[in-house]
């Protein structure tokens, strides 16, 4: 490199400080930096030269900085460039601080810094993460070299954003990092996982210097004399207790140091402003990009679409899902805007996995990104799920969604194939969602099986994996092939529930109503453990007969036939709003349709059996007919009997709803398309 005097530069650059005292102060990895000094004015300068300045970081500080006003980040004034035979070099101006930076003051400390001078450092330096955060940039070299104690001011400083990252671009982590101060994310994308970083990076970084201060120790130095890492307690999380060095630290400023120390991004802190207030002891609220209540996926049938609307309006639902295997015509679409109504399109991509029965695809075959079999192999190839992430948010958009849901796939095992599937789908998928959603809120799929949220490790991956992405606004959770009610099973959803909600606002769905009920039934039993719990149980109860959901009032009083209804509700805490929706009600569908496959028949002693047992149990379930459950003993007979024996089920479903009326609410029949040909000829008649 030509060798260039830069006191001169600068004075070129900036005429106004020709006169000015320039003093050279430090050269750093990225470059050199000097003091200027004109009367009472002082200005720091900063020239990037470094063989490490690669032209994709040219500009990069000018970029993070500009715009931002924030006491406890280094204020950018001015960026020149001038041109030295066909070499660039940026001057960047910035506003001098007088004071140490906190490398030089740890190293010289006689004893660790107090709790309240810790817990200040961590404020002031969040506070300066939040700042560039709410721009879409990580700052990425967070270490004691680059934070600096204003005397002055009596505060910390954030300094030097050269190898700043913006999350906004969907772009991976290059994996550049300060080597004594790396979060987990970082090294996985030195070592070439395609990886995002994000804030929490940031906060990572930002533990490993409270730690620091609180005990002048690494944490992840086995010899603190040399400057070797240890990466793999890094990647695991080890580290010795900070109780080990002052057990007079309170027990709130351990944990949040240790949330900041965890190697799982997810679970540090949601937010800056989550970790601010956790700093001043107030309530982090989380903000909502969706209207939280009730969304009814409708199904509708051959019947068409009259009163679907009124029906549904009876239960004042926030939004309406829409399955993209049965999309409505543009009238109905059109009629639930005009109703104010929140429209989603669940692009159940699901559907196209290998294995999974084609008869349930519908009108997915008709979308230009509609592939049959999706299996493994083709996930590995790019193009594939650029073209399938292209192809749901155009069939979305196409339709003036409110809310995006990317592509997502049942997971039937977790392995380490299908993780990668996942991770490369939604990296993939980051990348592209802003600019192909149009900036609208974004739902991430979710699609789980009941064999693998019972295992404690796997549902721990599938929390770790999701939670770690900070793109999305709700979680859009399916709960599939939920075919009992144990309390194993009741336990493993409602602590996964738990757990995703502690990230981002959960809406609860199902491909299966019975399934969905049977779980609602059991979360409901969790969740009235208290006397008070019960109390607003009740009410909750009764207000939902009040308002006239099933076949009470506001309902549908004159048809047995109600269209396919997935309730989808927004899960709080303590579920109140999945109880609001179901109050006491089961579904019980699949103990008679279990029954009927059993028996391969439909007879008078097999209807008798089933509700005998079934009024052993709560008299006031809703009765549903999952015609669907059927379809073994359906095809068992010739093609050409199987419509009399649906129409018979049909007749069997309304026997028990006349002889039951007492104790049931109202029989509602669902079909999941695979006998649409028999429900046109049984409903035009």
């Amino acid at each position: 490199m030509e060798k260039v005097d830069f006191i001169s530069l600068i004075k070129d650059l900036f005429p106004d400080f020709k006169d000015a005292k320039i003093t050279s102060q430090r050269r750093s990895n990225n470059g050199f930096s000097f003091l200027i000094q004109k009367d009472a004015l002082s200005r720091w300068a900063k020239i990037p030269t470094s063989s490490q300045y690669e032209e994709d970081l040219i500009g990069i500080e000018q970029k993070a900085l500009s715009g931002i006003n924030n006491p406890y980040l280094i204020k950018l004034y001015d960026v020149r460039t001038q041109y030295i035979k066909g070499q660039r070099y940026d001057v960047l101006m910035f506003d001098y601080i007088d004071g140490q930076d906190l490398k030089k003051i740890l190293k010289n400390a006689d004893k660790p810094f107090s709790e309240k001078e810790t817990i200040s450092l961590i404020s002031n330096i969040t506070e300066a993460i939040k700042s560039i955060w709410d721009k879409g940039w990580v700052h990425q070299d967070i270490k004691p070299k680059n934070i600096i104690f204003d005397k002055n001011q009596n505060k910390f400083v954030l300094l030097d954003l050269g190898i700043a990252y913006y999350a906004n671009e969907f772009a991976y982590s290059s994996g550049r990092h300060p080597s004594e101060y790396v979060s987990p994310e970082q090294l996985k994308a030195q070592m070439g996982e395609r990886v995002q970083v994000t804030f929490s990076s940031d906060l990572f970084q930002l533990g490993i210097i409270a730690y620091e201060s609180l005990t002048l120790q690494h944490p992840f130095k086995d010899d603190q004399k040399k400057s070797k890492i240890n990466f793999k307690r890094i990647i695991e999380g080890q580290y010795k207790p900070i109780s080990d060095f002052d057990s007079q630290v309170s027990k709130q400023t351990v944990q949040i140091i240790e949330r900041l120390l965890n190697p799982n991004a997810g679970h540090r802190y949601r937010d800056p402003e989550d970790l601010l207030c956790n700093l001043s002891g107030k309530e982090y609220k989380k903000p909502l990009n969706f209207k939280e209540g009730v969304y009814f996926q409708v199904w509708p049938g051959p019947q068409g679409y009259n009163n679907i609307l009124d029906f549904i309006s009876s239960k004042k639902p926030s939004g309406v899902v829409i399955g993209a295997s049965q999309i409505p015509s543009n009238d109905f679409i059109v009629t639930v805007k005009e109703k104010g109504y929140k429209l989603i399109i669940d692009p159940e991509t699901f559907l196209l996995q290998e294995g999974i029965h084609h008869s349930w695809h519908g009108d997915l075959a008709k979308q230009n990104w509609y592939m049959s079999d999706l299996n493994p192999s083709l996930f590995a190839k790019p193009n594939y799920i650029k073209t399938l992430i292209a192809g749901v948010f155009g069939l979305e958009a196409s339709h003036n969604v409110d809310y995006f849901i990317p592509p997502y796939f049942n997971i039937p095992n977790y392995d380490d194939e299908w993780r990668h599937i996942n991770r490369t789908m939604f990296l993939e998928f980051l990348k592209y969602s802003r600019r192909l959603s149009e900036n609208k809120p974004i739902l991430c799929g979710i699609s789980i099986s009941e064999s693998i949220i019972n295992t404690e490790k796997t549902r721990k991956e599938i929390v770790d994996f999701y939670s770690q992405f900070y793109y999305f606004d709700a979680f859009f959770l399916r709960l599939d092939v939920m075919k009992n009610n144990s309390p194993t099973l009741i336990k493993s959803v409602s602590k996964l529930i738990e757990e995703l909600q502690y990230h981002k606002p959960v809406l609860l769905a199902d491909a299966d109503l019975v399934a969905f009920g049977y779980m609602a039934k059991g979360l409901s039993s969790l969740s009235t453990s208290t006397a008070e719990s019960k109390r607003k149980h009740n009410l909750a109860s009764k207000n939902t007969e009040k308002k006239g959901g099933g076949g009470g009032k506001g309902g549908p009083k004159d048809k047995f036939f109600v269209p396919k209804l997935l309730q989808f509700v927004k899960v709080e805490g303590d579920l109140s709003a999945l109880i609001r929706v179901i109050g006491d009600d089961a579904l019980c569908a699949c103990d008679l349709c279990k029954t009927i496959n059993k028996n391969k028949k439909i007879g008078k002693e097999t209807i008798e059996e089933f509700v005998t047992n079934w009024k052993k149990g709560d008299k006031n379930n809703h009765f549903f007919c999952c015609l669907s459950e059927w379809k073994d003993y359906i095809n068992s007979h010739k093609p050409e009997e199987r419509l009399g024996k649906y129409k018979e089920l049909i007749d069997r479903a309304k026997n028990i709803y006349k002889k039951n009326k007492e104790d049931l609410k109202f029989v509602q029949i669902i079909s999941n398309g695979c006998f649409k040909d028999w429900e046109d000829a049984f409903f035009s008649t």
